[in-house]
C-alpha cells in the first residue's frame, strides 16, 4: 500500500520532505478500540500527509498465538528520509498491549498501577539514542492486564517542542479507558447513580 502512494506522489511530481515533520496536537477527540477493549484520546489526523500519524492494530490469530497478546500502536512526529518509497522513523510512539494474566506472569512482570516516567539510553551503532518513556497500566475485570508505553525519542531536531510533546504523550497515555460499561478505569465496579 505504501509503495502505491509513493508511486502515485512520484507520478503527481510531490516528493517527500527531508528530515522531521511534526505532527500536530489539535482536535483532541476520543476514539475507541473494540478489538481491544479501550478508549483514548488522539489529535485529528492533519491534512498535510507527511506529518499524518500512524496506527496498526495487531489482533490477529498468527499475532496472539505468537506472542500471546493483542497491540495497537501509533507512531507521530515522522522523519522522512527524502525518498517516496521510504517509511520514515517515528520519533513519538504510543503502544497498548492486552495482556492476558498468566502470559504477563509468566514473562516475570509485576502489576503496578502507578505512571512511571524514566529516560533510557540504547545503543545503536557508535551513537546512543536517548528517549523518555512513560508506562502505565491497567487491570481488566477478567485479570488481563492492558500495559500502555509512550516513547520519545530525543534528538536535536525533536528537542525543539519536547515539552509540548512529553505532554501530549503523557496526555494519550493517561487518557487509555477501558471499554466496559459500568467499569472504572482499575475495572472495579462504579456507581451509576451518582451525577
Amino acid at each position: 500500500m505504501f509503495f502505491i502512494l509513493g508511486g502515485f506522489l512520484m507520478l503527481c511530481g510531490c516528493v517527500a520532505p527531508k528530515g522531521l515533520q511534526r505532527t500536530p496536537w489539535l482536535g483532541w477527540e476520543r476514539k475507541s478500540f473494540d478489538r481491544l477493549g479501550v478508549e483514548l484520546e488522539l489529535p485529528e489526523q492533519p491534512l498535510n500527509i507527511y506529518k499524518k500519524y500512524d496506527m496498526v492494530i495487531s489482533d490477529n490469530e498468527t499475532y496472539i498465538k505468537n506472542t500471546g497478546m493483542k497491540s495497537i500502536s501509533f507512531g507521530f512526529h515522522p522523519s522522512w528520509s527524502g525518498s517516496n518509497f521510504a517509511e520514515p522513523n517515528r520519533m513519538l510512539t504510543i503502544s497498548i498491549d492486552k495482556i492476558p494474566r498468566d502470559v504477563f506472569v509468566k514473562n516475570g512482570r509485576q502489576f503496578s498501577p502507578e505512571v512511571k516516567m524514566e529516560e533510557h539510553e540504547y545503543p545503536f551503532g557508535n551513537t546512543p539514542r536517548a528517549f523518555i518513556g512513560i508506562d502505565r497500566q491497567i487491570q481488566t475485570p477478567n485479570g488481563d492486564i492492558i500495559v500502555i508505553h509512550g516513547s520519545f525519542q530525543k534528538t536535536p531536531d525533536s528537542e525543539t517542542g519536547m515539552d509540548e510533546d512529553i505532554s501530549a504523550m503523557r496526555r494519550i497515555v493517561e487518557s487509555v479507558r477501558m471499554l466496559s460499561s459500568g467499569l472504572n478505569q482499575a475495572g472495579q465496579p462504579q456507581n451509576k447513580d451518582k451525577k
